[in-house]
């Protein structure tokens, strides 16, 4: 029975290792399936992670503007660093797979290539985010560009506006404000084509890189060019223009009594300057704060004049409009006062920064009087030695002067670079660059006068030292001529005759010398170009007063022809049959009583506006059709309603017969007085007036018709825009900018408003309609929805 006991006991133990080796198995093959279920639970988050990503990265939106693109691109960075991230994903499966397969696994195969896979698409992920990337980046130069030309594109918009206008001021002193006004417009101009080459440099560098869209960056390259173009050459015209007008009003001035500006200036601001020294603008400086304190004082005043002004405005209202120009004027001067602080602030910061320029500046024009003073000091020698050393040491002046160049030339770029930088102060530096070149060319002038002065010297004493010589030579010759010595015998008589023989060929010998002194010095050279430069002159004078002369009988000869056709056309018109009483005839009635003549806008198809010229006759002149001669002034343009003349008459009329000429419509001069006729103008061409009381003179251009002016000019054509359609009062307010960018300003603004065809043009007020001032860029609202 024992026996039995141990074999059943040994067989149930090798039973029992049996199933604890099966079971070890067991075990080993689980742990290696959960291993490998793990693995590929693993891999299919990742792949479908990645499945997720990948459209993100494909995706053919690169942005509409910068700012998307920005956006886009703040994307693409979060995605790279979610990449990045994924990599210690992508890691920890390859270490999985990878000990999977290093120990046998049974699903070896599927998980090297489920491994592989993964691996594969993670690398085109990277590969395609460097892609987008690469899109993006040129996507954003592309939009940053396209915004800085449209910037550009509409500042030279804006400058053309004023480039384009038509004012040419009132008189003289008018004018030569507008004229200052219009040097520092250019001189803004001038300052900014950095701006606008650097837009246009842009451009060509981003197709040069080969950039996607180059054919859109050409585009706004030529679009931006011709606006830069057509500005300049506005501007050039415009330049040129206001010189013909002040000519103009220069003649005007003649005849009208001197018109007195008064200006009142701020004296705290205006009255001091801003130093000579560091000291000084520091306490200026600190004068300035405290003038920024007191202006809380002032700003309680200006809130308290207007809180006023709304009170008496309610209380008088017969007084609204006085008092709303007082409440205007006392808002715009606050404002200018809080401008003109902010800028003697900035100003004076500025000027500190100028006062290492300037004492430059001192210490250059010190040199140069001094040099001045060097050159200039020296009389002229008296003898050749002299001459030549005061020549020598004027040379040695000249190479001192080529030393300090260098001074000069870093002054001119230093000084330059501020004003392209706008300085405020950039009219006194360009002052200080011209004096110094002034000055540095009398220098160099200077020096030259003297060196042709030295040189005509050192040639006249060098003339006079040959000839003191032989003169002296010829004194000490002179006895032996005067020997009256003729010899007592024939020896010595040979003897004579042969010292007389030598005595001739000493004289020979000296010929030479003889004929040099017969050349024309520097000084005689010197004054024969004079001579000849004053006869060219005294021809040029002649051949002058031959010109005039023959080109003043030509004019006569015109003009007598002119008159001889206008008494023609007076003559014939003499001639028509006219029915005693009233006739009507094309809208125009006409009586023996003073009456009224109403021209409607069906009635005439181009206006007959009378020009006056400088010999004081007033002569139609047709619009369409221009004189050549008289279409250097422009024709009057006007709003009125209503004109007077001292007489509108009919050859046949007498001088006590006044007809007014009333217009059926009030259209701006902006676009014109558009009259479109339907019958016979020669009546009204044949119509003569002298103005009794003029409400206004006629306006005139001196601009130059460029072709960039005919095409800003081509919405104006009288005989192209249709007539006025609706005007009044609007509120407007500028939200948007070109290119969808945010406006500076966005309040509301009360503009008069006029719509003509499909133009809205805006103006401050009626006054300005009439006189063609615009508040702001007209809009097209053509296709307007």
């Amino acid at each position: 029975f024992w026996i039995q006991f141990l074999v059943q006991q040994n067989e149930l133990q090798e039973r029992l290792g049996h199933i604890r080796d099966l079971a070890s198995v067991r075990r080993l093959r689980l742990l290696d399936a959960v291993e490998s279920q793990m693995f590929y639970a693993e891999a299919s988050e990742a792949e479908t992670w990645l499945r997720e990503k990948r459209p993100l990265l494909t995706s053919t939106d690169l942005g509409k503007d910068e700012d998307s693109v920005q956006s886009l691109l703040k994307k693409l960075e979060g995605l790279e660093r979610d990449l990045g991230a994924f990599q210690q994903t992508v890691g920890r499966l390859a270490k999985l797979s990878l000990g999977l397969v290093d120990r046998g696994h049974f699903d070896s195969t599927k998980i090297g290539q489920k491994q592989a896979q993964i691996e594969k698409e993670f690398n085109e992920l990277q590969t395609l985010a460097k892609e987008r990337e690469k899109h993006l980046l040129e996507s954003k130069k592309v939009f940053r560009f396209l915004r800085e030309t449209e910037e550009v594109v509409e500042w030279i918009g804006d400058q053309t506006a004023v480039a384009a206008s038509e004012d040419y001021g009132r008189d003289v002193e008018h004018v030569e404000l507008l004229i200052q006004a219009f040097d520092t417009f250019l001189s803004g101009l001038s300052a900014s084509e950095g701006r606008v080459s650097s837009c246009i440099k842009s451009g060509r560098s981003l197709i040069a890189e080969g950039n996607p869209q180059g054919k859109k960056i050409e585009v706004k390259l030529v679009e931006t060019q011709q606006a830069w173009d057509d500005l300049k050459e506005l501007a050039h015209a415009r330049q040129e223009a206001l010189a013909g007008a002040k000519q103009v009003h220069v003649f005007d001035r003649t005849a009208d009594e001197t018109i007195a500006w008064i200006q009142e200036k701020d004296a705290t601001l205006t009255s001091e300057g801003y130093g000579q020294d560091l000291e000084t603008i520091q306490a200026l400086v600190r004068k300035h704060q405290g003038f920024e304190t007191d202006l809380a004082a002032v700003k309680e005043q200006v809130e308290s004049v207007v809180e006023e002004a709304g009170r008496l405005a309610g209380l008088f209202p017969d007084a609204k409009d006085h008092i709303e120009v007082k409440h205007e004027e006392c808002v715009d001067v606050w404002s200018q006062l809080v401008e003109k602080a902010e800028q003697r602030k900035d100003k004076l910061q500025q000027a500190e920064q100028l006062q290492t320029y300037f004492d430059q500046y001192r210490e250059l024009i010190a040199w140069i009087n001094e040099m001045i003073a060097k050159v200039t000091a020296p009389d002229l020698a008296q003898d050749v030695a002299g001459a030549e050393v005061l020549l020598s040491r004027h040379q040695e002046h000249k190479t001192e002067i080529d030393t300090r160049a260098d001074a000069f030339t870093n002054f001119y770029a230093t000084g330059n670079t501020l004003i392209n930088q706008g300085h405020f102060l950039a009219n006194e530096i360009q002052d200080k660059i011209r004096v110094l070149e002034q000055r540095k060319h009398l220098l160099n002038d200077t020096w030259e006068r003297r060196k042709i002065i030295y040189e005509q010297n050192l040639d006249t004493q060098m003339f006079k030292r040959e000839a003191d010589l032989l003169e002296n030579w010829i004194v000490s010759r002179e006895p032996t001529l005067q020997d009256g010595k003729l010899g007592e015998s024939i020896p010595q008589v040979e003897e004579l005759i042969r010292k007389h023989e030598d005595f001739e060929k000493t004289i020979e010998a000296q010929e030479d010398k003889f004929h040099a002194l017969r050349r024309i010095t520097l000084l005689e050279r010197a004054f024969q170009r004079q001579q000849e430069a004053e006869l060219a002159a005294r021809q040029a004078e002649k051949e002058r007063v031959e010109k005039e002369r023959v080109e003043a009988r030509k004019r006569r000869e015109v003009q007598r022809i002119t008159d001889e056709r206008r008494r023609e056309g007076e003559r014939r018109q003499g001639q028509r049959d006219l029915r005693p009483g009233q006739e009507m005839n094309g809208g125009i009635e006409i009586s023996d009583k003073p009456t009224s003549v109403v021209i409607t806008d069906q009635d005439l198809q181009a206006p007959v506006i009378l020009v006056s010229n400088l010999s004081g006759r007033n002569s139609p002149v047709d619009t369409q059709n221009p004189d050549p001669v008289e279409s250097d002034y422009s024709l009057a343009r006007s709003k009125s309603a209503v004109i007077d003349f001292q007489s509108l008459r009919l050859p046949h009329e007498t001088a006590d017969s006044p007809i007014g000429l009333q217009k059926s419509s009030s259209i701006s001069s902006l676009f014109g007085d558009r009259l479109n006729r339907k019958g016979d103008i020669k009546r009204a061409e044949s119509m003569k007036s002298d103005l009794k009381k003029p409400k206004r003179t006629p306006s005139f251009t001196t601009r130059r018709r460029t072709q960039s002016f005919r095409k800003l000019q081509k919405l104006e054509q009288l005989d192209q825009l249709p007539p006025v359609e609706i005007q009044g009062i609007l509120d407007r307010k500028h939200e948007l900018q070109s290119g969808g960018k945010k406006a500076a300003i966005r309040s509301w603004k009360t503009l008069y408003t006029v719509l003509c065809g499909q133009l809205l043009c805006f103006f401050k007020d009626q006054d300005d309609f009439v006189a063609s001032k615009a508040a702001t860029s007209p809009i097209i609202i053509f296709k307007a929805k």
